[in-house]
């Protein structure tokens, strides 16, 4: 039953209406739908750690700075996904002024089945299963909606432009940041 907060209908994840089913309590077995018809599992077929992923798809321009497009691997020596286990604390603004943004990635990892969910383990920055291609999920009427990015990301001077992690060589937020911004201009 979901906690009616005025217009907004609050739900639990799993629960009925949720946009997530369980078969069992509180596992989400629901697929996303692929956003604009990239798929994950083809793009990681075709590319590889030799053959690197650039999105056509995404287009971000920085009017007012300089920027350089990066990966992971050349702003930093040996790049993570996830350092440690995920933590709220984790999360450092970037130049981008997006406070609203990482106040809510920040809450994310106290939720580990719905982190999951929106930031899958099994994306790579390196290693034979790399190809710089990223997954990430967001539910959007009752369904979850799978954006696939590259692992490009925006830097001034060798720094990332928008939110990082506490620890430099941690990837996963300025990741989803990007995913997030390829999503919402959709809307």
């Amino acid at each position: 039953m979901p906690k009616k907060r005025g217009a907004l209908n609050v739900y639990l994840y799993g629960e009925k209406d949720s946009g997530t089913k369980n078969k069992r309590k509180g596992e989400a077995v629901e697929e996303a739908e692929d956003f604009q018809g990239q798929d994950y599992d083809k793009i990681k077929e075709e590319y590889s750690k030799d053959k690197l992923f650039e999105d056509d798809e995404f287009d971000l321009e920085f009017p007012k700075m300089s920027v350089e497009w990066k990966r992971p691997f050349e702003i930093c020596d040996n790049p993570k996904y996830f350092v440690n286990e995920p933590k709220p604390g984790d999360i450092n603004q970037g130049a981008l002024g997006d406070c609203w943004a990482i106040a809510c990635m920040s809450e994310i990892p106290n939720f580990p089945k719905l982190f999951e969910r929106i930031v899958p383990s099994d994306n790579k920055l390196s290693g034979e299963e790399y190809c710089g291609a990223c997954r990430f999920r967001f539910q959007e009427q009752n369904k979850w909606i799978e954006v696939v990015i590259d692992d490009r990301l925006p830097t001034q001077n060798g720094q990332l432009v928008g939110v990082r992690s506490v620890s430099e060589n941690e990837f996963w937020i300025p990741l989803l940041e990007k995913a997030y911004t390829k999503w919402v201009p959709s809307k």
